[in-house]
């Protein structure tokens, strides 16, 4: 603080004595007594010296503050006056020499539309790559854009393929044949799922995804040659169907490392919800234009619409998809001590055991909910079937409208919010068998809003967490349930509820989703999970 030129009268005090040694015997202290003006202050407090240092009377006191700052302080009381030009005021006299040049303008930290976490605005940076290139936001990201639209086209394409192979097999034979046909290709995916994670692992991701597409294209146009030279169809539905198995058995576990090599660690809960939408909306477009085709085009037109579908992602995965943040590969050893390896990995790291154990039991309790449950329970109030639909519409939009919730809002332990909304998902399953509409549709959108935020915030925690050269394998591991554990709870809930009724067999698969939604947010392994750093470091184990 400077003074300016205050009153002449208020700085000078001249009726204040000088400060007097203190009396024997009397009190310590000031009382009564000023400091008298030291040397450094003569200019402020005398006229003619204020003068010469440029301090104008009945001035007011300047607030300095350090260079580049952006709040203004207060100047001289009128143009006239003069500033101090040791100081920098504004309207001081500026020595003779070259004009001064004007500091850079510092960089805006915040652009427009960045996100915000809670109530403090978040710093959003463009950070390098491996190779030193900036990378956007993924909702800004070209690659990742045209990344999701190839998906799209993939995704169409599978659902267009069930859609015309359960129509064919139902045409040709019976309803209990297509169901073999759907079952049997669930075989060989989960007998080489764990062999294809250990692929993953080791080999380049992008080639093991190429090779596998390659695979499912040459057996869609084989299959489409062979039914028109009219081949037995059933066994040749379940030969198309056990290749597409195996195929998917290495193309998932690669497919699951993908996003943490070309976003950073922040940017994967906003690349999951992007790809969630992108799939939710993929499946109903595909499954109305699976109908139309299977029912005037045929099966050929529907194996040959998703070989194009799969040799258009192939072109992005070789040619536009170019790892930014290359994971570490793992050593070369036999699949089955690989395979142990990643076992072990799993049961030594108390976090990805509790994540590993928790995503493999969650499709075991909502999926024999959503896809028999909710019939049963419509078939026994007498709704009809229009009520299934619209339930599985209502899960599809709820899924959707959580996704991209889970894309813009960000927790400060995203682990523990996804388990808690687990918690909700269970209350919800207990919801669909309650015998009134409103419950029962309600219920469906609130296992969709849950479902669509828990998987993109845990998926993006899982994916974290895990060690770079694991990756693969254990997310292997989690897929496993959905091949092994899913096709045993639907008929025990089948079962269940034939035994007791449908509102108690939900109310017992609610409450097991609820109780595993709290072991998880309890753990504390869970709880210290937290967001990582605003873009900024490289993606790391």
């Amino acid at each position: 603080m400077v003074a300016a030129g205050p009153d002449e009268r208020v700085l000078r005090r001249p009726r204040l004595p000088a400060r007097q040694p203190r009396a024997r015997g009397g009190r310590s202290g000031r009382e009564g007594q000023r400091r008298p003006t030291r040397r450094r202050d003569a200019h402020v407090a005398d006229p003619a010296a204020r003068a010469a240092r440029g301090v104008a009377a009945g001035g007011r006191l300047e607030r300095h503050r350090h260079r580049g700052d952006g709040r203004a302080g207060r100047g001289p009381a009128h143009p006239g006056q003069r500033g101090l030009p040791h100081l920098g005021l504004r309207g001081a006299r500026r020595p003779a020499g070259p004009p001064r040049r004007r500091p850079a303008a510092r960089a805006r930290l915040r652009p427009r539309g960045a996100e915000r976490r809670g109530r403090h605005p978040v710093t959003e940076t463009l950070i390098p790559d491996s190779a030193g290139r900036t990378l956007p936001p993924p909702t800004r990201d070209r690659v990742v854009w045209v990344w999701a639209a190839a998906s799209f086209l993939a995704f169409v394409g599978d659902s267009i393929w069930f859609v015309g192979v359960a129509w064919a097999a139902v045409n040709v034979a019976s309803p209990g044949v297509a169901g073999v046909v759907v079952a049997v290709g669930m075989v060989p995916q989960a007998v080489l799922l764990l062999v294809g994670g250990t692929i993953a692992d080791r080999l380049d991701t992008r080639l093991v995804m190429v090779a596998a597409n390659a695979v499912r294209v040459t057996t869609l146009l084989v299959g489409a040659a062979l039914w028109n030279a009219g081949v037995a169809p059933v066994p040749l539905l379940i030969a198309v169907a056990c290749v597409f198995g195996a195929a998917d058995a290495f193309y998932l576990p690669a497919t699951s490392t993908m996003p943490r090599q070309m976003v950073h660690a922040d940017d994967l809960a906003t690349l999951g919800g992007l790809f969630q939408v992108v799939r939710r909306a993929a499946v109903l477009a595909g499954s109305a234009l699976g109908g139309w085709i299977a029912a005037t085009q045929g099966l050929v037109t529907a194996m040959v619409v998703d070989a194009v579908g799969f040799v258009t992602i192939s072109v992005v995965v070789a040619v536009v998809l170019r790892p930014r943040f290359p994971l570490a590969r793992s050593a070369a050893e036999p699949v089955v001590r690989a395979i142990r390896t990643g076992v072990s990995y799993v049961r030594g790291d108390a976090t990805v055991r509790t994540f590993v154990v928790t995503l493999s039991g969650l499709n075991v309790f909502v999926g024999p909910a959503l896809s028999l449950g909710v019939a049963l329970r419509a078939d026994a109030s007498g709704w009809g079937a229009g009520v299934v639909g619209a339930a599985n519409a209502c899960v599809g939009v709820g899924a959707a409208v959580g996704a991209l919730a889970a894309m813009h809002v960000r927790p400060r332990r995203p682990a523990v919010s996804g388990f808690v909304s687990l918690v909700l998902q269970g209350g919800a399953i207990v919801a669909l068998g309650v015998a009134w509409l409103p419950a029962t549709l309600g219920g469906a959108v609130v296992i969709g809003l849950t479902a669509g935020w828990a998987s993109v915030i845990l998926s993006a925690c899982f994916q974290r967490v895990v060690r770079e050269d694991q990756l693969g394998r254990v997310s292997s591991m989690t897929m496993l349930s959905d091949y092994t554990l899913l096709p045993l709870a639907t008929p025990f809930f089948g079962w269940l509820a034939a035994t007791t009724s449908v509102r108690t067999t939900a109310a017992v698969f609610g409450a097991c989703m609820a109780v595993a939604g709290l072991w998880g947010a309890s753990r504390p392994v869970i709880r210290a999970v937290a967001q990582p750093s605003v873009r900024s470091g490289t993606m790391g184990a």
